[in-house]
């Protein structure tokens, strides 16, 4: 057994997949701030409201219905808030435009 997690080949093997899960989950973050700005900018072209808070329950009870686990229900609940906040921020300072990398 390695005496040090860095020579372990299971373990770096596994921390690169977990690294490509948060990867995926990246673009799919980026993906949804996008979508969510073009659904913005149609409903203040139409004078809709900003916030459906029922759209917002209806996505949470979709998401719970389709989960096939390991998280439970509330970390549904938990995970939908948090990325809703998320994109709401984003979106609000301006910071969904492409970062300056050096």
């Amino acid at each position: 057994m390695p005496e040090h997690i860095e020579d372990d080949a299971a373990a770096r093997a596994l921390r690169d997949d977990i690294t490509d899960a948060d990867l995926e989950l990246l673009s799919l973050v980026n993906r949804r701030i996008e979508l969510v700005q073009r659904l913005r900018e149609h409903k203040l072209e139409r004078g809709y409201p900003l916030i459906d808070a029922a759209r917002e329950d209806w996505l949470v009870a979709r998401l719970r219905e389709a989960n096939p686990g390991p998280i439970s229900d509330a970390g549904v609940q938990t995970l939908v808030e948090q990325i809703i906040l998320l994109v709401r921020s984003e979106i609000s300072d301006g910071a969904n435009s492409s970062p300056a990398r050096g």
